[in-house]
């Protein structure tokens, strides 16, 4: 009897564990379901707002949206809602400037998509061209600096680049080295142009005191008086000069179009016939110097000119064709315009029995 009780009790403590142990196994998906948040966490900087920063309210057929945003990682809500910057405007009915003549003339046959088109690549060029103007000014300004010693460097074997840096690494050592380093590179320089250095060890004779010139304050100060107004009147000269030239040069016609369209095509030409016509007819006006030489150059200018006769014989026949018009409106409001009515003249009179016979006549007297 002992041994089923133990047995009993055994069993009521292995079922009491059991139920015991069984109820969390139940509860514990319950909390893993309600706190996974992953789904709502997006929506308040997913979902799309209005102007002064509110959520708009969406529709459930848009509601599918949002969702497609988080596998992007953000990014696709700000590339929709982002537009590229636009180009800065140009005038696409204008060709470019830099142009030749004869392609200009074909301009207004292209379609407008391919003159914005044409546009957009001259403004990468121009872009790129910036970008490399410094480097090439750069470049320019130490060609010039090189030049006048060019050969001396060539005579030595070395290159303007060699001949550049061995002169910067001299200057550094000389600033930031040691002064033992000082003085060996100084006797290296002396050794390779051949400079004596053995008069700087002794004394040097002291300099003779030359006795200096007189000078006026009042002279001085009336001197840089009469070049300040010299300069002033240097100054106002080529800044009317400037302003004309500027003038002229944007003038434009009746349509808005340059009035001088080949102007950057005969620069060249034009800087070598202002000074000619300035000094052969010296009471000309700016402007009309400037206009005698655009003549002449685009009229010499071998591209220039066939256009040229093609749009004078142009106007020249439009020219006749208007007074073609106008001789045959004047014609045939000549021949439209009725004639004043003329009085038919009086018959020959005849004798008195002639009269009285044509009243009896007319009275039915007689037949």
């Amino acid at each position: 009897m002992a041994a089923e009780n133990i047995d009993e009790e055994m069993a009521a403590d292995w079922a009491a564990i059991r139920e015991k142990h069984a109820e969390p196994e139940v509860e514990t998906p319950e909390p893993v379901v309600e706190a996974a948040p992953e789904t709502p966490e997006p929506e308040p900087t997913e979902r799309p707002r209005d102007a002064t920063g509110k959520f708009v309210k969406q529709t459930p057929e848009a509601s599918p949206a949002p969702a497609a945003a988080p596998d992007a990682g953000g990014e696709s809500a700000v590339t929709a809602n982002s537009s590229p910057p636009s180009a800065p405007d140009r005038d696409i009915n204008r060709p470019p400037s830099t142009w030749k003549p004869q392609a200009r003339a074909e301009w207004e046959k292209l379609t407008p998509a391919v003159r914005a088109e044409i546009h957009r690549r001259e403004s990468d060029f121009l872009n790129g061209h910036s970008q490399l103007r410094p480097d090439a000014d750069f470049g320019k300004s130490v060609r010039e600096v090189v030049a006048p010693y060019r050969m001396l460097i060539e005579a030595e074997g070395g290159t303007p680049e060699r001949a550049i840096g061995s002169l910067l690494r001299t200057a550094a050592l000389f600033r930031v080295g040691t002064p033992q380093q000082k003085l060996e590179a100084l006797a290296g320089i002396a050794r390779q142009y051949n400079v004596d250095l053995r008069p700087l060890t002794g004394q040097s004779q002291p300099a003779q005191p030359t006795s200096a010139p007189l000078q006026d304050p009042r002279v001085d100060q009336l001197l840089a008086q009469m070049n300040a107004e010299k300069q002033a009147r240097a100054q106002a000269e080529q800044d009317q000069l400037e302003g004309s030239v500027t003038t002229w040069m944007n003038e434009q016609d009746e349509k808005g179009q340059p009035k001088r369209p080949y102007l950057g095509d005969v620069m060249a030409e034009m800087s070598a016939l202002v000074p000619q016509i300035r000094q052969a007819m010296p009471s000309l006006s700016h402007s009309e110097v400037l206009q005698r030489a655009y003549d002449q150059a685009i009229w010499g200018n071998p591209e220039i000119r066939p256009l040229l006769m093609q749009a004078q014989g142009t106007a020249q026949a439009r020219v006749t064709e208007n007074q073609n018009r106008v001789r045959e409106a004047r014609r045939a409001a000549s021949v439209n315009v009725p004639r004043r009515a003329s009085v038919p003249s009086p018959g020959k009179p005849g004798s008195i029995d002639d009269t009285i016979r044509d009243l009896a006549r007319e009275k039915g007297l007689i037949t």
